[in-house]
């Protein structure tokens, strides 16, 4: 783009020439209805494409419901917490609940089955089993949306979106003392290329159908100002909105994937982050999220020589190098012998 508008301004002469017109800048043969309206749609594509993409990151952070210090803002922010934070609370009733009748059920399904109690009928069987899978499906549907929840009512945000992956982040890292956001970047380098490619895929799904609803969304508002007053064409806004809502329950999808890796990934690889930080290896739990805590505060501190005071008294473990290990192992095999 810097290179077609430098080579417009250096063929009109713009820099030695005075009282240019629009016409100067554009060739000669230039024609609007030669291919001139594709060229610059093209153009316009290019240059939107170029403003909207520094945008894309304050975009993904206004869906999490990361919204700003105003007042107006933190207004909005405390009711939709507050209204995530009540369906929160129907959920855990209504999973306590289902748990209640599902073992109820069950339990009067077993008794009648006993030896002191007559068989149960055909018709009886039917109607407990039907009335045991009901809540159980009760059931299994409250505790999927309380997933999407982060465990601590404290971090909730406004926005489904913003919960769903500070869920992810709360249940990754932070089961074993590790702040995730911290600890992630150290952690991610290290990652096979598998995993790493599957995270990456969930991510680049959140942000593709991130951007999917807010431009659907602004096609929608733009849609209902040109045809507010024409009825027929109503269904144009209303399929813009459709598609941005299917975008953001895409989005939530993909969010509780990349969560699900991001849980993998700690699981699995943890103790390969401390080998490369050449941190010694934990005996127990209890040791590794004591351990967990120190380096993660390590890794918030700002200051370089607070820094330093989380890694006192600490000794590092440094890997053998092969030949010390073969050496070592010939010498254990020659002591057994």
């Amino acid at each position: 783009m810097l290179t077609t508008a430098v080579w417009l301004l250096a063929r009109a002469r713009a820099f030695s020439r005075s009282n240019l017109s629009i016409a100067d800048l554009l060739p000669e043969n230039f024609d609007i209805n030669r291919g001139g309206l594709v060229l610059l749609f093209l153009l316009m594509v290019v240059v939107l494409t170029a403003i909207l993409q520094s945008f894309h990151f304050g975009f993904i952070r206004l869906l999490e419901g990361y919204w700003g210090d105003s007042k107006a803002a933190g207004a909005l922010f405390r009711m939709g917490a507050a209204r995530h934070r009540d369906r929160m609370e129907r959920m855990k009733e209504e999973l306590s609940h289902a748990r209640e009748v599902a073992d109820a059920v069950d339990s009067a399904t077993a008794d009648r089955s006993s030896p002191a109690q007559p068989y149960p009928r055909l018709e009886d069987q039917i109607v407990s089993q039907r009335e045991f899978m009901r809540y159980r499906l009760r059931r299994d549907r409250a505790k999927r949306q309380l997933d999407l929840y982060p465990p601590d009512e404290a971090d909730l945000l406004p926005t489904r979106l913003g919960n769903a992956l500070r869920a992810g982040e709360r249940r990754a890292g932070e089961r074993f003392g590790w702040e995730t956001i911290d600890a992630w970047p150290r952690l991610y380098v290290g990652l096979p290329d598998s995993l790493a490619l599957a995270y990456r895929s969930a991510v680049d799904a959140v942000d593709a159908a991130a951007v999917f609803c807010l431009t659907f969304l602004v096609v929608a508002l733009l849609a209902v100002a040109a045809f507010w007053d024409d009825l027929a064409l109503w269904w144009v806004p209303a399929a813009a909105l459709f598609l941005s809502y299917a975008s953001y329950r895409g989005a939530i999808a993909s969010t509780v994937t990349q969560g699900i890796l991001q849980q993998v990934a700690f699981d699995r690889h943890r103790f390969d982050m401390l080998e490369a930080l050449h941190q010694p290896l934990p005996a127990t739990p209890d040791e590794e999220y004591k351990q967990a805590e120190m380096l993660s505060a390590h890794f918030q501190e700002a200051n370089p020589k607070d820094a330093r005071t989380y890694l006192a008294n600490q000794r590092y473990a440094h890997a053998e190098p092969p030949r010390a290990r073969a050496i070592q192992w010939l010498r254990d095999r020659l002591g057994a012998g």
